[in-house]
């Protein structure tokens, strides 16, 4: 049995690349197709960069379940990353078979159905992996029944949206073909009590993560960082993207209309990779330790960029302004803002990273101010042990070795265990 677990994730791996491909065609083929002012599309980039990262997802959740086969992580990523992924298809498929080319492909309605449920299997797996991480299994047994109501609440979603009558989702001018009628007399609430409470279960999972990092080691803390990072991550991209559709909706610019959804498509990328990425390195701890670096970098990195772009907005608006006399011309008001952005950049970036790293890589901020305050103590001490002295504490501060020994004129001066 632990010789099939491997090779499982990696057949699943495969049939979410697959499944991705698969959509991404059919999506491509049934673009152009009429479709209901309800199931329209926001765009081609995004629904393609929605299935390439639950590709790359599922692809990192499969590795992660074969190199640990024993541990539910791996294997909740691969079957949430195949939940949407599968709806996406069964969605295209149905799109294709009933409306873009009708009778061409068989079971047009079995998969318009699928597609009606499909993405229950994906619903529940956060709240599962805020409970379980990074361990696998929950902070104690008092949080236990969680995990089966997040279960359950999952069977249910997945029970009511296959079996609910009225129209499907993505095709509201079809009925479910399987609709029980009794659930109907139950309303909307016999689907909306099953999707809230997993929503409750999802923030009380986010407090058990909470809990489990200010009483963890300092290992699980470090794992605990990684998601944290890649959820901060998620959220940036949010807000991005409502600040960007803000925008578009404000100016009304052609360029913006364009540009948007490309820019929302590669982050939706770049935020599903870091995710499961940083799932990756937290389980098989690879570099685990690096995190306080990774989090000061990213951290600097984006208040650099804010302030940039601050300093940028403010010198187009200002030399506008001040050029408006003269001449009506915008390309010196963009050329005056690009040199300052230029000009403020170097010293920005080194007073951003240093406050960023006081508080986030202290560890770091530390070494430095050690190794500065021992170079300027090089230059007045002449005493050799004194020197010595010296030398072993900033070591012992900065590396924090086990034990310390110096060599010296062809004789070692050995010093004992510094911690």
């Amino acid at each position: 049995m632990r010789r099939l677990l491997p090779w499982l994730a990696v057949c699943l791996g495969a049939v979410a690349v697959a499944v991705a491909a698969a959509s991404i065609v059919l999506l491509t083929l049934t673009w152009h197709t009429p479709r209901p002012e309800e199931a329209a599309f926001p765009s081609y980039g995004l629904e393609v960069a929605d299935r390439v990262q639950f590709a790359f997802v599922a692809v990192i959740g499969a590795f992660i379940a074969a190199r640990r086969p024993r541990h539910p992580i791996g294997w909740l990523a691969v079957v949430g990353a195949l939940g949407f992924p599968l709806q996406n298809l069964a969605e295209a498929y149905a799109r294709y078979a009933l409306d873009t080319a009708p009778g061409a492909l068989p079971g047009g309605m079995l998969t318009a159905w699928g597609s009606n449920w499909l993405w229950t299997l994906t619903y529940p797996v956060p709240a599962l992996l805020f409970l379980l991480f990074p361990t696998g299994r929950p902070p104690s047994r008092r949080w236990r029944p969680l995990a089966w109501v997040v279960t359950l609440l999952g069977v249910s979603a997945l029970l009511t949206s296959a079996l609910y009558p009225g129209p499907l989702f993505a095709f509201p001018e079809r009925s479910n073909p399987l609709g029980v009628n009794a659930l109907g007399a139950a309303g909307e609430a016999a689907l909306f009590v099953p999707i809230a409470g997993i929503m409750v279960c999802f923030l009380l999972g986010a407090v058990s993560l909470v809990l489990r990092f200010r009483r963890g080691g300092s290992e699980e803390r470090a794992q605990i960082k990684w998601l944290l990072l890649a959820a901060g991550l998620f959220v940036l991209f949010i807000a991005g993207s409502a600040l960007s559709y803000v925008w578009w909706q404000v100016t009304g610019a052609p360029t913006a209309a364009e540009a948007t959804p490309m820019i929302q498509a590669v982050a939706s990328i770049v935020v599903g990779v870091a995710l499961s990425a940083a799932i990756a390195v937290a389980i098989l701890r690879y570099r685990l330790y690096d995190i306080d670096l990774v989090i000061s970098r990213t951290v600097g990195y984006v208040l650099l960029t804010a302030f940039l772009g601050g300093v940028y907005v403010s010198g187009v608006v200002l030399l506008g302004r001040l050029l408006a006399p003269l001449t009506t011309d915008s390309d010196f008001a963009i050329a005056g803002a690009t040199l300052a952005a230029a000009v403020v950049f170097a010293p920005a970036r080194r007073r951003i990273q240093a406050a960023v790293d006081r508080r986030f890589n202290r560890i770091r901020y530390d070494a430095q101010r050690e190794l500065e305050a021992f170079r300027a103590r090089l230059r007045d001490d002449v005493e050799l042990e004194e020197l010595r002295r010296h030398l072993v504490r900033v070591t012992g501060r900065t590396v924090e070795p086990a034990q310390v020994s110096v060599w010296l004129a062809g004789h070692m001066v050995r010093k004992g265990a510094t911690r």
